[in-house]
């Protein structure tokens, strides 16, 4: 093993590697604009891989390094000697556990090799799981997804769970892992000792307690230093049809003002939702959330909510649903974060559990009662709209169908829609094929937005364009 990666496992060494790594300006553009988004565990995407590759003595050990270092050790982000790379880093810090591996010359296979390292490193964390041999498992992803459940059960399963305090290695000596300690994942680095390329192993969440002294951090932290979201309006807690949200798009389409737009949907509703026209209940909420989709879109969305309304007639029933989805994505910062969490977990086994969904948008919004009852109806309405499906158990459910396929404007507008939520560029790969937009097939290359007054992209590195929403573009 690399004398540098291996001595990243004591802190006082970690340090070292971080502070003495040269960061380059074209470095520091890898490592803020590709290594560490991908390792955000705070905005739901589809995380990637990745391989480095360099002549002997260019470095790659350090850069590794470094990666691993200040993703298991929330000090060391400032320790980089880039401060926009600092800055950056300062968002994955400390949220990983991390497993730095050698493979080298073995009659092992690569899958034995991977999964009897993760099998000692689990066993140091308390985390009792075997990987059944390979001529036993039909697949390699199931068992990776059964071995990241163990990994949450210890680490985020409402109760306190017991292991072997790293740093004494003495016997009886335990630390407390309890559920609302900050969200970690496990991060495997692992260098072949003959080829000099890493290999990235699995990267899910999972939750433990904190070092000592550095008290509790959530998944995402607020200037105030709460969860990200804890305390902003959920604004969509309502169950929807799709009937209800073609009529409101149709009311704003004709230049119907809110008022007349109220009294037909609430004319609409009447048999179909409870209560009355009275604020705080049931109707009245749910006309409220319509009407905040379609009519009293915010102002910043308003050229977005026109070009979806033009797209509207020329569509069928089932494409509707993608201007819905994408309008309510970036009206509702709630419904994208469900809708995201929906698609990474159904990216990762074929079902997803109500209490799994749960537990994550609590852990980003904070533990409310509201929190819970916005995220099922949201995942009601997702049956309701055929995105999914109810199976045989309760609170479990399936992707309904294949996606719907969608290509022009109505495609360009899905992801201008995405884009306005997830307010940041992304590599335009992630962005098409994005977890949160798994009810649709977007028939988009780069080539299809360059030279629109809507979307800019960008050149990182060789070969990836990365995508945002041009200032101008409304």
């Amino acid at each position: 093993m690399d004398a540098q990666l291996r001595q990243a496992d004591k802190a006082d060494d970690a340090r070292r590697l971080v502070e003495t790594f040269v960061i380059s300006e074209r470095m520091a553009e890898q490592l803020t604009g590709l290594v560490f988004p991908h390792l955000r565990i705070d905005r739901p995407a589809e995380h990637k891989g990745l391989l480095i590759v360099g002549n002997y003595g260019t470095g790659k050990s350090h850069l590794m390094a470094l990666i691993s270092a200040v993703a298991e050790h929330p000090d060391l982000a400032a320790a980089a000697t880039n401060e926009a790379v600092a800055a950056e880093a300062a968002a994955i810090a400390g949220r990983f556990q991390v497993l730095r591996a050698e493979i080298g010359s073995t009659t092992m296979s690569l899958r034995d090799v991977v999964c009897r390292h993760i099998e000692e490193r689990l066993d140091q964390l308390g985390v009792a799981y075997r990987f059944p041999p390979a001529d036993e498992a039909p697949n390699s992803k199931d068992s990776f997804a059964a071995m990241m459940a163990a990994f949450e059960a210890s680490y985020s399963c409402g109760r306190c769970v017991r292991f072997p305090n790293p740093r004494r290695q003495l016997p009886g000596r335990h630390r407390v892992a309890r559920a609302d300690r900050p969200a970690k994942r496990l991060l495997s680095a692992a260098r072949p000792g003959t080829t000099g390329v890493p290999e990235r192993g699995p990267v899910r969440r999972g939750t433990r307690r904190d070092r000592a002294g550095r008290g509790d951090r959530p998944l995402r932290q607020d200037p105030a230093g709460g969860p990200m979201n804890s305390g902003r309006r959920i604004g969509l807690d309502r169950r929807l049809e799709l009937e209800w949200l073609d009529a409101a798009a149709a009311q704003a389409a004709a230049g119907a003002d809110e008022a007349t737009v109220r009294d037909r949907l609430f004319d609409l509703l009447r048999d179909r939702v409870g209560g009355t026209r009275k604020p705080g209940t049931a109707r009245h909420k749910t006309v409220g959330v319509l009407v905040g989709a379609w009519v009293l879109t915010p102002e910043k969305l308003m050229a977005f909510r026109g070009r979806a309304i033009d797209v509207l007639p020329s569509l069928s029933p089932r494409e509707r649903l993608a201007m819905h989805w994408s309008v309510l994505m970036a009206v509702y910062p709630f419904f994208g974060d469900v809708a995201c969490h929906v698609g990474q977990m159904l990216s990762l086994q074929s079902n997803l559990t109500l209490a799994h969904l749960l537990g994550r948008m609590r852990r980003e919004w904070g533990d409310r009662s509201t929190v819970d009852r916005a995220a099922q109806r949201i995942v009601r309405s997702m049956v309701a709209w055929k995105a999914l499906r109810d199976t045989g158990m309760r609170g479990v459910y399936q992707a309904a169908s294949a996606p719907i396929a969608l290509s022009g404007d109505a495609s360009k507008l899905v992801l201008e829609g995405f884009l306005h939520y997830a307010r940041r560029p992304l590599p335009i790969d992630d962005a098409l094929r994005h977890p949160g937009l798994f009810p649709f097939d977007l028939a988009l290359r780069p080539y299809d937005l360059r030279g629109s007054s809507l979307f800019e992209l960008q050149r990182l590195g060789l070969d990836i364009d990365m995508v945002t929403l041009r200032e101008t573009g409304g």
